[in-house]
């Protein structure tokens, strides 16, 4: 399987778990509604991608910018689009101003934690910097309109991508930390401090889990772990 097509099963997998959990709720939610939020995390992903790229930081902002206008605005791009980018920015056409001031506002936080992450000196800041960017990324998967059942979706949201983003930023330390993404050193109790931080608000998810759920999200965190290159597997 091409680094695209996994890329593109794990976001499917994420976007059905958080479809599947919004049933424990009480919501439905729509086909459609699941496959903008699998475009929406393929989005997140491949945004990721132009900040976490070797360029310049200026270059970088630009690069990422251009993307998320592109989603906001449409229009001719002298850049080329990555897939699931290009694919929200047909969707976004539909959204409404509030969808659109949310992404913009997520999409610009983004990229001060980003800055942040690259600076930070030690395993507890890098964490709780992780746990911001998974909190920030989860107001995407906000339902409207807005009721009782929906806001505690979204705060189960908050907690799953938040203690997500924290274990996957200590599983992927050794590779940042190579590729100049950060400053903590990827010692075991480093990346054990940043995965500690992830879980408590994992014990929060897990309160809601059925035995389908818990099987779909032990499932994703598997495929997490598993986008490891080979030399780090090995060595586990």
């Amino acid at each position: 399987m091409s680094e695209s097509a996994v890329v593109t099963h794990k976001y499917q997998r994420g976007a059905e778990i958080l479809a599947n959990a919004a049933l424990r709720f009480g919501l439905h939610v729509s086909e459609a509604k699941v496959e903008e939020w699998k475009l929406l995390l393929g989005c997140v992903h491949e945004l990721d991608d132009f900040l976490d790229s070797d360029l310049p930081e200026a270059q970088r902002l630009e690069q990422y910018n251009t993307a998320v206008n592109f989603v906001l605005l449409g229009g001719d791009c002298t850049v080329p689009m990555p897939t699931d980018t290009a694919r929200l920015s047909q969707l976004a056409r539909d959204w409404s101003d509030a969808q659109r001031d949310n992404f913009r506002f997520v999409t610009d936080t983004e990229t001060v934690l980003a800055s942040r992450k690259r600076v930070a000196q030690s395993a507890p800041v890098l964490g709780s910097l992780a746990l911001a960017e998974g909190k920030m990324c989860s107001r995407l998967f906000m339902t409207e309109p807005a009721t009782l059942a929906g806001i505690e979706f979204e705060r189960w949201v908050g907690d799953f991508i938040a203690g997500g983003t924290a274990v996957d930023t200590a599983v992927d330390l050794e590779d940042d930390y190579r590729d100049g993404l950060v400053k903590v050193k990827p010692t075991l109790p480093n990346k054990a401090v940043i995965a500690s931080m992830g879980v408590p608000p994992l014990i929060r998810v897990a309160r809601k889990l059925d035995r389908k759920l818990f099987k779909m999200v032990i499932g994703a965190a598997h495929a997490v772990t598993d986008d490891r290159p080979n030399h780090q597997r090995n060595a586990a």
